[in-house]
């Protein structure tokens, strides 16, 4: 617990004398808890930034005793803003005190979100080695907000004349705290939070959403109702050929004797549709397989022509091939017969020669 010199140190509300109910709503008790432990890690990573001498959490014990006395000196002010808000300013006061000059610098230079990653990873680890525990900061908030809530916002400000007075009010007092009686659950929370708990509250029993007879926590209502509920709706068997109904679990054998004549009717519909669809498709193919056929022919009367073409070319090849060899033994003849003429016309000059 935080030393009751530190809590002194908040003013106390209301006249001298007078007996003060000043109950708390505790669920804004909470909330300023855990702004007080982000404030404190906020303000050690500033401090510390840029100092390889001291680590965030080395400063946290010095710097902690400093934001409850910067908040303890805080006088009541008269405000619009909710408590809440007004202590936001205050600790944002706080951490901004304890911002050191290479932090201011590393603004510029280190993205808000990498800060803030920072400023939480040292918040867990705090809270982890509860260097600064739960229930002495719920006490700290608790004295701030009697402090700093003046119009009795989140704070009881009835005072009494009597103690019975004050006693007979604190069983009605909204801001009272309230036990949840759920087993497994004992939350504490203030009565006029009542309602918002109850419709929230995981460990509250409650009757099946799907109306079967089973009673279970709120917390398993939902996997219940999907896995294992008798009434949890599935599809008909005969979804897949027509019936769209959705179907209790429990209830899924009567609807399928009590629609034996719809399942039969949707059967045949589908099997028509389905038979229709198998003609048509028979169609097509024998369309494909005439189609093919009628290629095939087509490319077997390209290719008889081609091989026509190709016989004949070769016909035309060898007659001229044959012709070819004719007009060289022509020509081999034709050279002998000039030769005999030459011949002859050497023996007739000799012969002339030879008369003379």
């Amino acid at each position: 617990m935080e030393p009751p010199k530190v809590l002194s140190r908040f003013s106390a509300s209301g006249n001298g004398g007078s007996f003060h109910c000043e109950n708390v709503d505790l669920a804004q008790v909470r909330q300023l808890s855990h702004s007080l432990l982000l404030s404190l890690a906020a303000a050690c990573v500033e401090k510390t930034y840029g100092d390889p001498f001291k680590s965030p959490i080395s400063v946290a014990a010095s710097l902690k005793g400093e934001m409850v006395s910067f908040l303890a000196a805080q006088a009541p002010r008269i405000s619009e803003m909710a408590p809440l808000d007004v202590v936001e300013e205050l600790l944002d006061e706080f951490v901004q005190s304890n911002t050191s000059f290479f932090s201011r610098i590393s603004s510029k230079l280190m993205s808000n979100e990498t800060k803030e990653e920072k400023v939480e990873d040292l918040a867990e680890d705090m809270e982890t080695a509860e260097t600064w525990a739960s229930s002495d900061r719920d006490q700290v908030a608790m004295a701030l907000l009697r402090n700093l809530d003046t119009r009795g916002l989140c704070v009881c400000k009835t005072t009494f004349e009597t103690e019975e007075e004050l006693t007979d009010h604190k069983s009605m007092c909204p801001f009272r705290p309230i036990t949840c009686g759920n087993d497994n659950c004992g939350d504490v929370f203030s009565a006029l939070h009542v309602l918002k708990h109850d419709t929230e509250c995981p460990f509250k029993l409650l009757s099946c959403e799907q109306h079967c007879e089973a009673i279970l926590t709120r917390s398993e209502m939902d996997k219940h109702c999907v896995t294992v509920c008798p009434m949890r709706p599935i599809k008909c068997p005969f979804f897949h050929v027509g019936c769209t109904d959705l179907v209790p679990y429990r209830n899924l054998a009567q609807h399928c004797q009590e629609s034996v004549g719809s399942h039969l009717t949707f059967a045949l519909q589908a099997l028509e549709k389905q038979e229709t669809n198998v003609s048509s498709l028979t169609h097509r193919v024998l369309l494909l397989e005439k189609a093919l056929s009628i290629n095939e022919r087509s490319e077997a009367v390209d290719v008889g022509t081609l091989r026509l073409t190709i016989q004949q070319q070769d016909a035309k090849i060898r007659s001229l091939e044959q012709e070819i060899d004719r007009l060289r033994q022509d020509l081999r003849k034709h050279n002998s017969m000039g030769e005999v003429v030459q011949l002859r016309a050497e023996l007739e000059t000799l012969r002339n020669k030879l008369g003379n």
